[in-house]
C-alpha cells in the first residue's frame, strides 16, 4: 500500500540506517517519449492500471523526483512480524540467500512458486520502495517481490488476491506512477492475481513440495551422478531413474536431492502435472 512518509522522528532514522536511497534520475533510462500505462499484452481494466486519459500525465521532472529504497544486503524493508489481522511471517529461501518476510498468503505462494521457476535466478521480497511527492504530500510504496531471471532483467511484483484490491482510485494512480517510474530504469512492473500464480491445486502442492527442499544437501557425487546421467541421457531422462542413480536403493532420499537440484535450477521439470517415476524431466 501507499501511505503518506511523516518527516523526521525515530521511525525515519531506523529506515535510514538500514536502507539505500537512490535519485531515480541517476538510473533512468531516456525515451523520446513517455508511453502510455496500460501493458498491451495484458487486457486494458482500468482497475489493472490507471490509464494516461485519466487525468493524471508524468512528465520528466515528476519522474525524476522519485526515490528507489533499498534494504541493505537485499533484506526487507518491512519486517513487522505478528500482530496483523492477516497472515505474514518469513520464507527461507535458497535463490534469496536470506529469510524473505511476506504478508498475505498470496504473497507467500508467489515465493513458493518462483523458487521452484527455473526463469527466476534470484528472488527478493519487499526489499524495494518508492518515495515522490503527489498532490504536495510525501508518497511511499514498497514493491512485493522482486525477481531477477538468468539474463540480469528485473522484474517487480505487485500481489493482489483479486481485480477489486484495486478499487482505490488513489492506489491506481501510485501504481501507475511506480509502473512508468521502472519503465525509465529499464525495469518491469506487472501486477500478479492470486489466480494466475499456480494453474492447480497440483501444481501448488508440488511447488510446495518441491521448494521445501531447497536446502537439502547436494553433495559432489551428486554432481558427478547428474553429470554422468546427463551424457548417458542426453539430458532427458524420468523422476524415478534419475533419483535412483543418485541414491540407489533409497528413492525417498534420491527425489528430495532431485527436487534440490530443480530448486537450484540444474535441472527442469513441470510441476503443474501430477508426478511420479516416469515424469520426464530436463538436465541443463
Amino acid at each position: 500500500m501507499t501511505v503518506a512518509v511523516a518527516p523526521g522522528g525515530v521511525d525515519a532514522r531506523r529506515d535510514a540506517a538500514r536502507s539505500v536511497r537512490i535519485p531515480i534520475s541517476q538510473i533512468a533510462q531516456r525515451h523520446p517519449r513517455l508511453d502510455r500505462f496500460e501493458d498491451r499484452a495484458q487486457r486494458v481494466s482500468d482497475q489493472r492500471i490507471r490509464r494516461q486519459g485519466d487525468g493524471f500525465e508524468i512528465d520528466e521532472d515528476a519522474v525524476a523526483m522519485a526515490t528507489m529504497v533499498r534494504a541493505k544486503g537485499g533484506g526487507s524493508l518491512r519486517t513487522m512480524n505478528g500482530a496483523q489481522w492477516f497472515e505474514n511471517g518469513w520464507h527461507r529461501s535458497r535463490k534469496a540467500g536470506h529469510l524473505l518476510h511476506w504478508e498475505g498468503e498470496t504473497a507467500l505462494w508467489q515465493l513458493l512458486r518462483l523458487d521452484t521457476d527455473g526463469d527466476a535466478e534470484a528472488i527478493s521480497s519487499e526489499s524495494v520502495g518508492f518515495e515522490w511527492v503527489l498532490n504536495g504530500s510525501m508518497r511511499r510504496y514498497t514493491v512485493d517481490v522482486e525477481v531477477v531471471d538468468p539474463s540480469g532483467r528485473r522484474t517487480l511484483l505487485e500481489v493482489k488476491r483479486t481485480e477489486r484490491d484495486l478499487d482505490d482510485p488513489e492506489y491506481r494512480l501510485a501504481l501507475a506512477y511506480v509502473r512508468e517510474t521502472c519503465r525509465r530504469c529499464g525495469i518491469d512492473f506487472r501486477i500478479v492475481y492470486r489466480d494466475e500464480i499456480f494453474s492447480s491445486l497440483v501444481h501448488r502442492r508440488n511447488a510446495c513440495l518441491f521448494a521445501s527442499r531447497g536446502f537439502v544437501a547436494v553433495e559432489e557425487r551428486h554432481m558427478s551422478v547428474l553429470g554422468d546421467h546427463r551424457r548417458a541421457t542426453g539430458g532427458e531422462t524420468e523422476y524415478g531413474a534419475l533419483a535412483e542413480a543418485l541414491e540407489p536403493g533409497h528413492p525417498v532420499a534420491g527425489k528430495a536431492v532431485v527436487q534440490g537440484m530443480l530448486v537450484r535450477r540444474l535441472l527442469r521439470m513441470d510441476l503443474t502435472l501430477r508426478l511420479d517415476d516416469a515424469s520426464p524431466l530436463t538436465i541443463d
